[in-house]
């Protein structure tokens, strides 16, 4: 009898954390909606287009015969470029970011820069503290995370502490290979390399949403 009611409970407890990461995921996913970042305006003559978030992404020269550009509404994805540059100018000449998005069911990419000024109406990042996101239980010892803290008083979690200084600007975005979510800090370029050449790059962290509500306390 005594294996029954450990096998029932231990049967229980499956059901009951599956519910939970399904509930868990559900969450997650109505909190990415708003952050999920859209096409506002197109302007072909200066080849460039405003995004949800107020960003300016402009296409880099050598692709204005080609391009095309997304349209009003379409949903894009932003990825850091890696660039190996010597100026500062070479940003605008290759990219900083690669921008995917979906039309005619192939995805295009495009290269872009990002007008300086229309970053200051992004997100900022606050700080970044240890908390408990799941406390001691019967059976499980307390998990303790790294939670970050966005402008606008939404918070993250994140495996990694991020190397972010308190007002960078931040961008909340998915990526498009992996279906993962990060910030990215758009204020300060890193670099890697020699006197040769610079390795340029913007700094990321993953992230999933935290509801400290949601928390279940045993």
């Amino acid at each position: 009898m005594t294996k029954i009611m450990k096998l029932f409970s231990l049967l229980f407890m499956f059901v009951f954390s599956m519910c939970f990461a399904l509930s868990d995921r559900d969450s997650s996913s109505n909190t990415f909606d708003k952050y999920r970042l859209s096409v506002t305006k197109v302007d072909p003559e200066f080849h460039c287009f405003e995004l949800s978030n107020g960003m300016i992404c402009n296409t880099i020269k050598n692709e204005w015969e080609s391009e095309r550009l997304p349209d009003v509404g379409a949903e894009i994805f932003l990825i850091p470029a890696i660039r190996f540059s010597q100026t500062k100018e070479e940003k605008i000449e290759k990219g900083e970011f690669g921008v995917f998005h979906f039309q005619n069911i192939k995805d295009k990419r495009l290269g872009v820069w990002i007008s300086e000024e229309s970053k200051q109406d992004c997100l900022s990042y606050v700080s970044t503290q240890l908390v408990c996101t799941q406390p001691a239980g019967w059976l499980f010892s307390a998990v303790n995370e790294n939670v970050i803290e966005l402008s606008d008083g939404s918070k993250w979690i994140s495996k990694e502490v991020p190397d972010f200084d308190q007002g960078d600007c931040a961008i909340v975005t998915r990526d498009i290979e992996d279906d993962q979510w990060y910030i990215i800090d758009v204020s300060r370029e890193r670099f890697w390399g020699t006197d040769r050449r610079l390795v340029v790059f913007y700094n990321r962290v993953e992230v999933k949403p935290y509801n400290p509500e949601e928390i279940t306390k045993e």
